[in-house]
């Protein structure tokens, strides 16, 4: 078993470092990748912890990001270095660290997905970097289902005890929302998707694709981009550009957010190799929502797909 090692590296020296929380992959909200920090150390040494602050085991195979908000530290891994005795074989993993000590506070647990190994890929973890907003963590799991959770609800685990572990049931889990059963979605592969907030509304790329041959679209109809309303998991848009048709192999790419003369925009590349320009969405009913960018109309029609729209809550609805 190969164990992953998360590090948290820091400078030591002339000057303090007081890093902003990074609460999506990239910068919030334009997902730009070159940061404002300063007088970080230019390199670091795991053998002999120089530079490094904390360090912290993970799964034995990790595609996430590390997520830094309200001082924890997320990040999604597998089962292969179970925590809990309870929990054996293979999983989806989100773990959450404290920022400051590397405490490993709690985990969420997600079972994989059985009816077919290219839906939910073996050991391949939750691989979806978490989104925070407003104290609240959002997250696509590895069975494709997005998920709100909030951490305040997660009490602490008692000294010497074993960290929390929850699941999707637990009430810290304010609403879950199925992309396959609620949006009509093929996934493969991995369901991976850095969740771009923008008002109240959460923006994600579906991650549909081709099926177990590699040659065939078992979901023409389904959408590539959804519009979750960010406190209820309600949905209220899909895009209305019919990608799914020409998608090559799946749809993993994030969206992002710019300003362009003076109005903001949400982009994103379609599996089909082409990148879009929408508006943010402005609606409450439920909308096919289509808007490129290199053409000036809007137009909206209302989709009669029989899908349930409505997520599952383990508490009331806000």
């Amino acid at each position: 078993m190969v164990a992953l090692f998360f590090l948290l590296a820091l400078g030591f020296g002339a000057f303090s470092v007081h890093a902003a929380d990074q609460p999506q992959w990239g910068q919030a909200w334009s997902r730009n990748m070159i940061s404002a920090e300063t007088h970080l150390p230019n390199s670091f040494d795991p053998k002999t912890g120089r530079n490094i602050k904390w360090s912290a085991q993970l799964g034995s195979e990790t595609h996430s990001t590390p997520i830094v908000a309200d001082g924890r530290v997320y990040i999604g891994t597998n089962n292969g270095n179970p925590r809990d005795p309870k929990e054996q074989g293979d999983r989806g993993v989100l773990m959450c660290f404290d920022e400051q000590t590397g405490e490993f506070l709690w985990q969420l647990i997600v079972p994989k997905r059985e009816e077919d190994p290219y839906f939910d890929w073996p050991k391949s973890g939750i691989a979806s970097p978490v989104t925070v907003d407003d104290g609240l963590v959002y997250l696509v799991n590895n069975r494709g289902e997005v998920m709100c959770i909030d951490p305040a609800k997660i009490p602490r685990a008692a000294t010497n005890a074993p960290p929390r572990t929850i699941t999707t049931s637990d009430k810290a889990v304010l609403w879950l929302f199925n992309l396959t059963t609620q949006a009509g979605i093929w996934s493969h592969d991995a369901a991976h998707s850095s969740i771009l907030v923008h008002g109240d509304y959460l923006y994600l790329n579906t991650g549909t694709g081709v099926d177990n041959t590699h040659k065939r679209i078992r979901a023409p109809n389904a959408p590539s981009l959804v519009v979750l309303n960010k406190l209820s998991g309600r949905l209220v848009a899909l895009d209305g550009e019919h990608i799914a048709p020409d998608i090559f192999h799946s749809t993993w790419s994030s969206l992002s957010l710019g300003v362009v003369n003076g109005k903001p925009h949400v982009f994103f590349c379609g599996g089909n190799g082409i990148l879009y320009a929408f508006e943010p969405y402005k609606y409450e009913s439920f909308d096919s929502w289509s808007d490129e960018f290199q053409v000036a109309a809007t137009f909206l029609q209302y989709s009669s797909a029989p899908f349930r729209h409505e997520p599952v809550y383990n508490t009331p609805p806000p």
